[in-house]
């Protein structure tokens, strides 16, 4: 399975320091969850996964969950604009 692994520094924080942004991709299944738990363990990452959050909104029977219910039911991709209004709803509670 392929995974990649994008690390990028960001300009510095509010604190004064840098901070970085990893932006895992993969297949189900290729080790994206492990590699997340490595660097939330290991590296004081915050983690954000997509498939948590649409899960998450479907059991809560929020709009954008029951948005997504449908897509995710029918085995095809979530359109883009859900999926980010959900990381976008998540990050902002963060």
């Amino acid at each position: 399975a392929m995974l990649s692994l994008i690390l990028r520094r960001s300009a510095a924080s509010q604190t004064g320091r840098r901070s970085y942004v990893a932006l895992i991709l993969g297949a189900p299944g290729g080790g994206k969850g492990t590699i997340s738990k490595w660097l939330v363990r290991d590296f004081g990452f915050d983690h954000i996964s997509t498939g948590d959050i649409l899960r998450t909104n479907v059991e809560q029977g929020t709009d954008l969950g029951r948005k997504a219910d449908g897509y995710l039911r029918s085995g095809t991709l979530v359109p883009d604009d859900i999926v980010v209004s959900l990381v976008a709803d998540q990050v902002a509670s963060a």
